[in-house]
């Protein structure tokens, strides 16, 4: 009489490679125990359902903000380790998809498709065992998609490639996606590359579809309208000319007081409307 050999029922793989990462500092050590944390809460099919208050507490002990969580978050899917989808104003749960994965029917999940603009599917096949594989065609579109890329970032004079960090796009903007090929490139590699245009009427300002920051002072009114549901950049731009960023700090800290006291319907407007105020 034989008997079967025990299976565990209750693990997680993790590759290798995150560790090497790690070490050669590709991934701060940040994103690497948010990495590892997040990976633990995976499902058997490499789908962790977490929120941005969850990794605060349960990482950081609830000591930073989440617009740090999620600029990690940003920086994982941008090296590809992570997917998400774009959350642009969403709160609650959301869920975060993981490469690299042994699922039950022992296929290896990867996430090959959903950066290849025309593989992204929906929730449902998300999270479907089946799909595991891309098909030759797709293949034929991802090598054009990296040839197109190729011939943008020849526009610029670095030697190496940036990593794609950013591509919101959200339900309530009324501008649609024109090209799914967009290149999003990071802030870190455009401020060094001198942009060829600019000024204002010459530049994308869609905050979260095609906007980049080209100076710290614009990174970081960048980051204040994206936590205040801004979709267009050019009332903050235009005051950061004329008055300088104090003006735009101050009435941002206003605000962010204000909001744990009462409920702000519009967050944009509100803001903006201090500014005013404070220029005046």
């Amino acid at each position: 009489m034989s008997s079967s050999p025990n299976k565990i029922k209750n693990w997680i793989n993790f590759q290798r490679d995150i560790l090497s990462l790690y070490r050669k500092k590709v991934i701060s050590r940040n994103e690497y125990f948010m990495y590892l944390h997040l990976r633990l809460n995976c499902s058997p099919y490499g789908v962790a359902v977490t929120s941005i208050s969850d990794i605060n507490n349960d990482v950081f002990g609830g000591k930073v903000s989440g617009n740090y969580v999620n600029k990690l978050l940003l920086s994982l899917r941008g090296k590809k380790l992570i997917w998400y989808q774009d959350r642009q104003g969403s709160k609650g749960s959301f869920e975060v998809n993981f490469g690299d994965f042994i699922m039950p029917n022992n296929i290896i999940r990867t996430l090959d498709k959903y950066f290849n603009p025309e593989m992204v599917t929906s929730e449902d096949s998300t999270n479907s065992p089946n799909q595991s594989e891309v098909k030759p065609e797709v293949e034929a579109a991802s090598h054009k998609l990296e040839k197109q890329k190729d011939d943008i970032l020849s526009m610029f004079s670095f030697p190496f490639k940036p990593n794609q960090v950013r591509g919101y796009n959200t339900d309530t903007h009324t501008h649609k996606k024109k090209d799914n090929n967009t290149l999003n490139i990071s802030y870190d590699i455009l401020r060094a590359a001198k942009p060829p245009f600019n000024k204002l009427n010459n530049r994308n300002l869609l905050t979260n579809n095609g906007f980049y920051p080209q100076n710290k002072d614009e990174e970081r009114i960048w980051l204040i309208a994206q936590e205040v549901e801004e979709q267009d950049m050019k009332f903050l731009l235009s005051v950061l000319d004329k008055h300088g960023l104090k003006v735009i700090e101050q009435a941002y800290k206003h605000f962010d007081e204000l909001k744990t006291k009462e409920k702000i319907d519009n967050p944009a407007a509100y803001i903006n409307n201090i500014i005013r105020r404070l220029i005046q």
